[in-house]
């Protein structure tokens, strides 16, 4: 009797230690994700960050590339509409040629 008693108890704690095992591993790879999460959402931040940047530097130089053909056209009797196309002809300065 106190030999199935041992055994019994024996069984129960390797049990409890493999669920403890089985608990902690699936915490670990619960912990593991948020942190690797977090590390790419951090990332992904200062790429956004840098994106924006470029996207800036591209548009201001759009405009100003913009600016210097309307200039451009302005002295050859062209003159630009809202969209950047050249047409022919006087225009008043405050013509819609959109």
């Amino acid at each position: 009797m106190q030999d199935k008693d041992s055994e019994m108890l024996n069984h129960q704690r390797k049990r409890r230690k493999r669920i403890a095992k089985i608990r902690n591993g699936i915490i670990l790879i619960v912990a593991g994700w948020i942190v690797l999460s977090m590390i790419l959402i951090v990332a992904l931040f200062f790429k956004m960050v840098s994106l924006e940047h470029k996207i800036d530097r591209l548009v201001t130089s759009s405009s100003e590339q913009n600016t210097d053909q309307c200039r451009r056209c302005r002295k050859a009797e062209w003159r630009c509409d809202s969209r950047g196309n050249r047409r022919y002809g006087n225009y008043a300065d405050g013509d819609d040629l959109g």
